[in-house]
C-alpha cells in the first residue's frame, strides 16, 4: 500500500469541489485525477501534479479510488465502470436510481473486493443521531419537512432522490415495520420533474409516516417530528436544537438541547471514512452501499405511486 491513497474526482461542480478541497487535506490521500465533461471547471483545481484528463477512464492508471459527483442520472455508468475495473468508488446519492441497479453495482463490488460507499451526510449529523439513538425501532409516527430554494443542481432528477432520500433514511432507522400503502402526490413546476411532493406511508400496525419536500422554496428547512414508544422529538436539522419529551410511567420529562458548538463536517467524515477503509484502518462502514439498499427500495415504490400534475 502506498503512504497516500490516491483519489480521482468526477464532476468538478458544487458537491465535487467540496469532495476536492476536503479530500487534499487528508494527510494520507491525495488527489491525483479530476474528469469533468465542462473542461472550463479545471480552472478551479490549483494544485500542478492533479492530471485533468480527457476521458474517465484514464483514471484507471491514476488512482486507487474515485468520488462520483457528477450529475445522478450518470452514476450509473460511472460504477459500473470502475468497480469493474477494481476501483473503489464513494458515489453522491442517489447511487443509482432503481433498486435492481443498486443489487447490480453492489454484486460487482463485492465480487472484485471493491469498496461501495454511497454519501448520506445526514448519518452524520448530530441531531440525527441523537433522534435515532432515542427512538431506533421504536417509532410511531415519523414527520418530515425538507425544503431548499430553487437551486440548477440535480435537476436531472426528482425531489424524492434530490432531497426526501435523507429523510426516508432516517425514518427507515425509527419505524421497522412493514410498508402497507403509499400514497404520493407530486407537483413539477421548474424543471419537468417532481419538485415538490408529498408522501404518506402507512404500517401494518398502524403507524404512519408523512414526509414533504420541496425544491421551490425561499429558504432551507428541515424538521422533523417522531412519536416513539415512550416519547415525543420535535428536532431542527439546520438549527441543530431539538425539544424532547419523555413518558416515564405518569411522569412526564420534558428537555431540549442543541449541538450548535460541536464541529460537525459531514463531508470531511465520510470522505475520512472511505479513505480509511481503503487503507484498511476501518473494517467497516456506516456508508456502505448496502446500506443504501432499504432506502432506495422504498423511493422505488413512492415513485410509482406518485399522482404527478405538471404547471409548465
Amino acid at each position: 500500500m502506498r503512504d497516500k491513497i490516491r483519489i480521482g474526482i468526477i464532476g468538478l461542480g458544487h458537491m465535487g469541489s467540496i469532495h476536492y478541497s476536503k479530500i487534499r487535506n487528508i494527510k494520507n490521500s491525495s488527489v491525483t485525477a479530476v474528469y469533468d465533461t465542462d473542461s472550463g471547471r479545471y480552472r478551479q483545481i490549483t494544485d500542478k501534479g492533479v492530471v485533468r484528463c480527457r476521458d474517465y477512464r484514464e483514471f484507471v492508471r491514476l488512482v486507487d479510488g474515485v468520488v462520483i459527483a457528477s450529475p445522478g442520472i450518470t452514476h450509473k455508468k460511472y460504477l459500473k465502470y470502475f468497480l469493474g475495473n477494481n476501483i473503489h468508488c464513494l458515489c453522491e446519492k442517489p447511487p443509482v436510481l432503481r433498486y435492481k441497479d443498486l443489487c447490480e453495482m453492489i454484486r460487482l463490488s463485492q465480487k472484485n473486493r471493491t469498496l461501495f460507499n454511497v454519501v448520506m451526510p445526514e448519518r452524520e449529523n448530530a441531531v440525527v443521531k441523537y433522534i435515532l439513538n432515542e427512538s431506533s425501532d421504536r417509532g410511531l409516527v415519523f414527520q418530515s419537512d425538507r425544503v431548499a430554494p430553487f437551486s440548477e443542481r440535480s435537476t436531472d432528477i426528482s425531489v424524492l432522490y434530490d432531497i426526501m432520500i435523507h429523510d426516508l433514511d432516517i425514518m427507515l432507522g425509527i419505524i421497522p415495520y412493514k410498508i402497507r400503502r403509499i400514497c404520493a402526490t407530486g407537483l413539477s413546476l421548474l424543471t419537468g420533474r417532481t419538485d415538490i411532493l408529498n408522501v404518506r406511508i402507512e404500517y401494518s400496525n398502524g403507524s404512519f409516516a408523512i414526509l414533504n419536500a420541496s425544491r421551490a422554496a425561499f429558504e432551507k428547512k428541515r424538521k422533523i417530528r417522531v412519536f416513539y414508544k415512550g416519547g415525543y422529538i420535535s428536532a431542527d436539522l439546520v438549527g441543530k436544537d431539538y425539544r424532547h419529551i419523555v413518558l416515564n410511567g405518569k411522569k412526564v420529562e420534558a428537555n431540549s438541547g442543541d449541538f450548535k458548538d460541536r464541529e460537525n463536517d459531514p463531508i470531511n467524515s465520510i470522505d475520512n471514512d472511505f479513505i480509511d477503509m481503503i487503507s484498511g484502518k476501518k473494517r467497516e462502514s456506516s456508508f456502505s452501499a448496502l446500506s443504501v439498499l432499504r432506502t432506495l427500495k422504498v423511493c422505488n415504490l413512492i415513485e410509482n405511486s406518485t399522482v404527478l400534475r405538471k404547471i409548465n
